[in-house]
């Protein structure tokens, strides 16, 4: 995350380093601003410019911050169900493989139970996840794809001098965009991986009762949790892998 907030200051630093440049070498040249604005005043005079300058610089640098804070919301507690869905398809395998004889089909059905319920709440929390994230990953898709079929335009089109700052927008762009792709593809995973644990567990071991109860948890598993941009695609690696060829 560290690489979006150093892309942002390279913008910021530009103007800057151009113009020292051109002074260096004798040349005539004047301090730009960092973003291209339209403002619906005179600023041409130098505490306009100061303050237009500094404005730009913090508005940069709060949009970036804006949208980091959602993302690592997001990507923590993202990892956190998926971390407690590994550790619950390591209980499943568990069930009916125990070498102590004084575990009855009583106990089995109580711990399958148990883990059911256990996975009951995590779907719930999941759920929740997705409907509180829904909106903010539509517009991290869609601006992020904006942003670098901009910036490309901008690389191959316009300002030379702005290239390497463009292209480590790309880098920072993508990157974010990109872990927000892998944790909504790890709990995907994951979720999936539940049926998984089921099939490998001792279900042949298990009194009736044991294997119907299984039984439909394997079916539930085999609808995996996923996130969403707004209900209109599914937040994954395809999706990364799709706007990165899209947008290049």
């Amino acid at each position: 995350m560290c690489w979006n907030v150093f892309g942002v200051w390279m913008y910021n630093v530009t103007p800057i380093v151009v113009y020292l440049y051109n002074m260096s070498r004798g040349e005539s040249s004047s301090l730009g601003y960092i973003w291209h604005l339209y403002y619906p005043f005179d600023h041409s005079n130098p505490a306009a410019h100061t303050f237009l300058f500094i404005f730009e610089m913090f508005g940069g640098l709060s949009s970036v911050n804006a949208m980091l804070s959602a993302d690592i919301l997001f990507i923590t507690m993202a990892s956190h169900i998926s971390m407690l869905l590994r550790l619950l398809q390591v209980k499943i395998r568990r069930i009916g493989v125990s070498n102590d004889a004084q575990i009855g089909l009583q106990d089995n059905y109580n711990t399958i139970v148990e883990v059911i319920k256990i996975h009951q709440r995590l779907i719930s929390y999941g759920n929740d996840l997705e409907h509180a994230f829904t909106v903010v990953n539509l517009l991290n898709v869609l601006l992020s794809s904006v942003n670098i079929c901009c910036v490309v335009f901008s690389i191959v089109f316009l300002e030379p001098l702005m290239e390497i700052s463009n292209k480590l927008f790309i880098g920072a762009a993508l990157t974010q965009m990109g872990v927000v792709c892998w944790y909504a593809d790890d709990i995907y995973r994951a979720s999936i991986g539940v049926a998984d644990a089921v099939y490998e567990s001792g279900w042949y071991q298990c009194d009736p009762r044991s294997r119907r109860a299984l039984l439909v948890m394997l079916q539930r598993s085999q609808r995996p949790l996923y996130f969403t941009a707004l209900k209109f695609k599914s937040i994954t690696m395809m999706t990364f892998t799709s706007v990165s060829i899209y947008c290049f």
